[in-house]
């Protein structure tokens, strides 16, 4: 009975501090989520409400190496996030962009758009060791108010996750 308990206790934990399923709204269309290796291949714009004071957007989609994985090693160039395209026959514009951070008081926000007609990507991006952080992260947008997307990503010491670890070496 002793172990029947512990066993319990040991699953209801890890629930507790897995990361919750992706939410999408019926306004984004063609919504993809995972891990991917950053090239170099990216512009800088200017972001006022993050600590660097710009965002990085990439020249081309990305290609997920771990589609749909909410799980991911704590390691320089490996990228996060999501790519959609708004529903519908109207652009969702000026829609704010947050990434919450483990233990931030407050998230990273920028503002973008949802075109019709092409792809969105917004991710996070380990580009140097500081901005490597471990626990749960999560990227949403809103327009006005409404949810359109949120997903949450696990970031974890490399060695949780050796593969992936390797992978954009």
């Amino acid at each position: 009975m002793k172990y029947l308990i512990l066993l319990i206790a040991s699953f209801w934990g890890q629930a507790l501090w897995a990361q919750s399923r992706p939410v999408v709204s019926k306004e984004v269309a063609g919504f993809r989520f995972g891990v991917f290796c950053q090239n170099k291949q990216f512009d800088k714009v200017p972001a006022a409400g993050t600590e660097l004071g710009y965002i990085i957007k990439p020249r081309a989609d990305p290609r997920f190496i771990a589609g749909a994985k909410q799980r991911l090693p704590g390691v320089l160039n490996m990228a996060f996030g999501v790519t959609g395209r708004a529903a519908g026959n109207r652009d969702i514009e000026n829609a704010e962009i947050r990434v919450f951070k483990p233990n931030a008081k407050n998230p990273e926000t920028w503002r973008g758009n949802l075109r019709i007609a092409a792809r969105s990507t917004s991710f996070w991006y380990f580009g140097s060791p500081e901005e490597i952080v471990l626990g749960l992260w999560r990227i949403e947008a809103k327009k006005n108010g409404r949810l359109l997307y949120s997903v949450e990503f696990e970031v974890v010491a490399p060695d949780a996750e050796p593969e992936l670890a390797r992978a954009c070496r």
